[in-house]
C-alpha cells in the first residue's frame, strides 16, 4: 500500500497552495479532486489588493500577508517554470470633490503612505488611457494579478504527471482512520471550498455561501494597461479583453450565472467606460464564507482530520502565509492565529 505524508482533498486555492508548501519542504502528498473547474477558485479573477477600497482601510493582517507573497510565488514559479504572479498597479477612479477629499483624509488619518499615493492624478497622467469617462485616478500600491485559472490548470497537470492526483469525488465510505482506499497517510486535510457542506467532520461549522459573478468583455476601442476600480474592477487580460467584476450574493442556491447580475455588472461598467463592448463570457462561483470574514483552519479532535477553508475573495492575497501556517500546525502543532482557528466556533 502506498504511503504519503499528507492527503489533501480539493485543488482550489487552499488545496493547491497547501500542496505547494508541503512539496517545497520535500513531503510526499496526494491530492483528491473531482476537477478544478468545479472549484470557485476557477472563476476567481486573482486580484491581489491589501486595501478595502470602499473605506480605504487595511485588510486583516495585510502587512504580514504582503511579506509572505514574494518568496512563495517565487518558489511556485520555479517549480512550474512559469510566471503566474504579476505585480500590478491599481487605480481607484475618483469622480467627485467629496471622493477626492475622502482620499486625502484617509491617507492622512490611517497613515497609508505605503499603500496609496497621496496626490490624485489626471486620468492620462503617466500613460494614455482611452475609452474611460472623465475621472481622476488614485494609485493603490502593493497590488498584483495572479493568473489563477492558468496556475490551477498547470498545477493540475503537474500533479497528474507526477502521480500525485486522484481525480474523483472524495468517497467518505472509503476512509478508514489513516487510510483511503489503497493509500495510507499521516495527515488528512480537507480544502473543499463550498463542498465542505457535505463533509461529516466539519458540516456543523457556520459557513455562509457567497456567490460571485464576473464577466469578460471585448472592447477594441478601450486602451487600458492597468487595473482600475470603481464599484467593479476592470482587469486587462490581453487581446482587447477585460475581466469585470465582481458581484456578491448570499442568496445562492447554485453556481449558475444569472441575468440580473449580468445586468448589474453592465450598469456598473457603463458608468466607467464610454466605448462599445461585447460580453464574451459570464462566470459564477460559490465561496464558503464566515460571518466574521475570517478563514476556518484547524483540526477535528475526534477524527484527527484537518480543515483549511473559507479564504474568500482575498484568497490569493492571504493563502501564501495561511498555507504555511496551516502546514506548521499540521506538522508541529504550532498554534494558529486565534481569529482563524475553527475552535472559535467549537467549545
Amino acid at each position: 500500500m502506498e504511503k504519503v505524508d499528507c492527503l489533501i482533498v480539493g485543488q482550489g486555492i487552499a488545496g493547491s497552495f497547501l500542496s505547494q508548501q508541503f512539496l517545497n519542504q520535500g513531503y510526499r502528498i496526494k491530492v483528491v479532486a473531482s476537477g478544478i473547474k468545479s472549484s470557485s477558485s476557477w472563476v476567481a479573477a486573482g486580484v491581489i489588493n491589501p486595501l478595502v477600497l470602499k473605506r480605504y482601510t487595511l485588510s486583516w493582517r495585510a502587512d504580514e500577508f504582503l511579506k509572505a507573497i514574494p518568496p512563495f510565488y517565487g518558489e511556485m514559479n520555479a517549480r512550474l517554470s512559469e510566471n503566474y504572479y504579476h505585480p500590478e498597479i491599481l487605480y481607484k477612479l475618483i469622480s467627485s470633490k467629496d471622493e477626492s477629499a475622502f482620499w486625502q483624509h484617509r491617507f492622512e488619518k490611517a497613515k497609508l503612505e505605503r499603500y496609496l499615493e497621496k496626490e490624485l492624478m489626471d486620468l492620462n497622467e503617466g500613460y494614455e488611457i482611452t475609452g474611460l469617462k472623465d475621472f481622476k485616478k488614485g494609485l493603490v500600491k502593493n497590488c498584483a494579478w495572479f493568473d489563477l485559472k492558468g496556475f490551477l490548470s498547470h498545477f493540475n497537470s503537474y500533479l497528474q504527471k507526477n502521480g500525485m492526483l486522484i481525480e474523483e469525488e472524495f468517497d467518505y465510505k472509503a476512509l478508514n482512520k489513516k487510510s483511503y482506499k489503497k493509500l495510507e497517510f499521516d495527515h488528512l486535510v480537507f480544502c473543499q471550498g463550498h463542498g465542505v457542506k457535505q463533509n461529516p467532520f466539519f458540516k456543523d461549522l457556520p459557513f455562509q455561501w457567497n456567490k460571485g459573478e464576473l464577466i469578460t468583455i471585448k472592447a477594441e476601442k478601450l486602451r487600458l494597461k492597468k487595473m482600475v476600480k470603481k464599484k467593479v474592477f476592470i482587469l486587462p487580460v490581453g487581446n482587447h479583453e477585460y475581466k469585470v467584476g465582481a458581484t456578491y450574493s448570499r442568496d445562492c442556491k447554485n453556481n449558475e450565472i444569472s441575468q440580473d447580475k449580468l445586468t448589474l455588472l453592465k450598469e456598473f461598467l457603463d458608468e466607467i467606460i464610454d466605448v462599445p463592448y461585447t460580453v464574451v463570457k459570464q462566470e459564477a462561483g460559490i465561496r464558503p464564507a464566515v460571518k466574521d470574514r475570517r478563514p476556518l483552519m484547524g483540526k477535528d479532535p475526534d477524527s484527527g482530520y484537518f480543515l483549511f477553508n473559507g479564504l474568500g475573495s482575498r484568497g490569493c492575497f492571504m493563502a501564501p502565509l495561511l498555507s504555511k501556517e496551516m502546514m506548521r500546525y499540521i506538522l508541529t502543532n504550532e498554534p494558529l492565529h486565534p481569529e482563524a482557528d475553527l475552535s472559535r466556533f467549537r467549545k
